[in-house]
């Protein structure tokens, strides 16, 4: 049976993605930091969907600078902030799109679920 995703606790979690087929569809943290770097992950032609579930804790994701993302985000008792978008403490379903994310040849689909810490979505450097 394949791996599909990590879930883990208690304390600090750095996942750096740098080769094609590292990236898994289900990320969950509780209690420290999540930090998720696909900057280099060499993501296939298409959509690539991921799911993040944090509580008590941080999430940090970094995308590729050239591939059009789509982030759908629930939070609640924290923040959460795409790219230079703010979305409030209590959002629901807020969904942030970059510009010609339907014309890309690569996409990222996030859907991402905080409760009780802060969600950041940047552009890694290229």
């Amino acid at each position: 049976m394949p791996l599909t995703g990590i879930h883990s606790g208690l304390g600090d979690r750095h996942v750096t993605l740098n080769a094609p087929g590292q990236l898994l569809s289900e990320y969950g943290h509780a209690f420290g930091a999540m930090r998720i770097d696909v900057t280099e992950a060499g993501l296939a032609d298409g959509t690539t969907t991921i799911e993040t579930n944090v509580a008590f804790g941080d999430l940090r994701i970094t995308v590729p600078p050239n591939v059009g993302v789509r982030i759908e985000a629930a939070t609640a008792f924290g923040s959460t902030r795409v790219l230079d978008d703010e979305l409030g403490a209590f959002e629901r379903g807020h969904v942030v799109t970059t510009p010609g994310y339907e014309q890309a040849a690569k996409r990222l689909d996030i859907r991402s679920n905080t409760a009780f810490g802060a969600t950041r979505v940047s552009r890694g450097t290229p």
